[in-house]
């Protein structure tokens, strides 16, 4: 599918912002992949991952973000922001399980036209030949620049996870330790995919190495409508120092504060 040139989900005041450093949208871009998530042969008494299930969502929402990064691409821009990924679960036929993944994002590149004279020098953000994605705010994406950074890719993990039957019968009020460590465990797990993941596409000695995540999130919500399966999403953007002679960054950066280590 191609992007229609010129269109955008930003605000005005997104818009502005970006301006204001030759920034103009290129198009709204939007992955999208259906996926047959069939679920696993699992004992419901055992709390744990379900491994299978975490990696098929995982390999969904990375081909959504690939097919948006490739209409990037097309259009010429050096990255999207705002990005997005939605999903959805439908039963269709023949009890099918499918998860559909949409991801959504604008594309921006600079115009030399309205590209202040004293930014025309700065090099492109692209990495190499595609486009950076990232889920920050035109606002976001022009402050990270000022502040000597610049983004990277989008960056996400996820751990499904299965609860099995309390093993502690309890007689009054009490914590459930077996589920909290679970929830603690899953939330742990998602992040680690997270950044195994990342490392994957960049690893050390990549021009492009990540020194950190920001905005940072993890989500949780019960996978496809089960009450005993929960699905944990860790959310953010990887960043990258800006080349030191790159005109936008207004002062010497001071050390991101990351949600997750990437020194390992």
């Amino acid at each position: 599918m191609t992007a229609n040139p010129g269109l955008s989900d930003l605000s005005v005041t997104e818009f502005a912002a970006l301006a204001r450093l030759g920034f103009v949208p290129k198009g709204l871009v939007v992955g999208t992949c259906f996926y047959d998530a069939r679920w696993q042969s699992t004992v419901t008494t055992i709390t744990q991952e379900l491994s299978g299930l975490s990696q098929a969502l995982r390999r969904a929402r990375h081909h959504a973000v690939a097919q948006l990064v490739q209409q990037a691409a097309d259009l010429g821009a050096e990255g999207v922001v705002g990005v997005r990924v939605e999903m959805e679960h439908h039963k269709w036929r023949g009890d099918h399980h499918v998860a559909h993944f949409q991801a959504i994002g604008t594309a921006i590149g600079r115009d030399s036209a309205l590209t202040p004279p004293e930014f025309l020098t700065a090099p492109s953000l692209r990495l190499g030949t595609e486009p950076f994605t990232s889920d920050l705010s035109g606002q976001d994406f022009v402050s990270l620049l000022r502040a000597g950074y610049r983004p990277i890719a989008l960056a996400s993990g996820n751990c499904v996870y299965q609860l099995g039957r309390a093993s502690t019968t309890f007689t009054e009020s009490a914590e459930i330790t077996e589920y909290s460590e679970a929830y603690a465990e899953a939330r742990e797990t998602a992040m680690g995919h997270l950044y195994n993941d990342l490392m994957a596409v960049f690893p050390k000695g990549n021009p492009h190495q990540p020194c950190g995540v920001v905005g940072m999130r993890v989500e949780e919500s019960s996978h496809a409508g089960q009450s005993n399966v929960v699905e944990f999403r860790a959310l953010g953007t990887a960043v990258a120092l800006l080349a030191a002679d790159d005109p936008r960054r207004r002062t010497t950066p001071l050390p991101v504060q990351v949600a997750v280590s990437l020194d390992q």
